[in-house]
């Protein structure tokens, strides 16, 4: 897989992954179309490109379980697949995670 289709370095050094399966209703209204699920750019915060937390950075457009700037976890990345959404987690979860080594 091409990085450029999956991972961005911003020039202050952020790091946005695309992430994969955030969940969609069953058929988007407007065009009657099945959809299986929605991708978005993520800034990672914690982890590597494949299995991490990181920051929602796109406004979702079919998502309605998560919104731009929701924390999220993400895992299951290969150096062929981009990786999924997990759940959308609280900043406690990652503030008990650096504290605790989870």
């Amino acid at each position: 897989m091409n990085e450029g289709d999956w991972k961005i370095v911003q020039d202050n050094g952020d790091v946005l992954i695309k992430v994969v399966s955030f969940p969609v209703p069953k058929v988007d209204a407007s065009c009657g179309t099945q959809l299986v699920s929605e991708s978005m750019w993520v800034k990672k915060i914690k982890g590597t490109d494949n299995n991490g937390i990181g920051v929602l950075d796109n406004t979702p457009f079919f998502c309605e379980e998560v919104c731009l700037g929701d924390i999220i976890r993400y895992s299951g990345g290969t150096d062929k697949q981009k990786p999924r959404y997990v759940k959308k987690i609280d900043e406690t979860d990652v503030l008990w995670e650096s504290s605790f080594g989870g």
